[in-house]
């Protein structure tokens, strides 16, 4: 695998079921990012510099595809229901598996963040996309480490986001090809887009990252785990989850 960027982290991808991957690119600057975007076809470059994409028939939260995976640690803390969506365990290994067989001999792009600003209690997350505007995205999005965090970055959750992977709904129980899940046991948040993008209109919603993280720190402010506890002045109401 070719290796590009700033990769300081001892957490290899292999920690997160990526394997045989043609090239990962970690924690590219906004101006590499951006070449690689447009290298890519992934947007183009409007009036003063702004970066513009189209995100094809997903332009907003996707909220009947969020899921929760129904495991022993988590299940008796979360507020089931129409908002949270539970899912099989074997359904969440069984697509993380495939996703990752298709993101086999692809690039990637790596950003090891953090979630939140006080240090004593900030999250560290890594984001990982298919999608050069993507990672652009998660960079402008959360909070970026000083260049000596890097060393010791051990993300607490993952994102894994590949928005041309499409679930099976009568295989995978999901109730459309899109699917936003988390799965607490794992540290791991899994998103995919639904159908291929089209060949000129281009690429995917890049919001989604954001709505699974904030639901996880409220989840963790009342459920601390890792010996990690919340700030005593910023706990919400118990088996809240949204």
């Amino acid at each position: 695998m070719r290796v590009t960027g700033r990769c300081n982290s001892n957490h290899g991808l292999e920690n997160h079921g990526l394997y045989n991957l043609n090239a990962a690119y970690w924690n590219l600057p906004t101006p590499e990012l951006y070449e690689q975007a447009i290298l890519r076809h992934e947007g183009s470059l409007s009036h003063m510099g702004p970066l513009v994409v189209r995100t094809g028939h997903h332009t907003g939260r996707s909220a009947n595809d969020k899921f929760v995976v129904e495991e022993d640690g988590s299940k008796e803390h979360i507020w089931w229901g129409d908002v949270n969506r539970p899912i099989p365990p074997e359904k969440f290994a069984s697509l993380h598996h495939r996703l990752a067989s298709y993101l086999q001999m692809k690039e990637v792009y790596v950003q090891d963040c953090f979630v939140g600003a006080d240090r004593s209690y900030r999250m560290p997350i890594r984001i990982i996309t298919e999608y050069a505007w993507h990672s652009l995205f998660a960079r402008n999005l959360f909070i970026r480490p000083d260049p000596d965090d890097r060393d010791d970055h051990v993300p607490e959750f993952t994102v894994i986001d590949a928005p041309r992977f499409h679930a099976i709904p009568s295989l995978d129980q999901t109730r459309s090809e899109t699917f936003i899940i988390i799965n607490f046991a794992k540290r791991l948040v899994l998103i995919g887009a639904g159908r291929p993008p089209d060949a000129l209109l281009g690429q995917h919603w890049g919001g989604r990252k954001d709505g699974p993280l904030l639901r996880i720190e409220r989840y963790r402010q009342d459920h601390p785990f890792r010996g990690c506890h919340p700030h005593p002045h910023r706990r919400r109401r118990a088996r809240l989850v949204r």
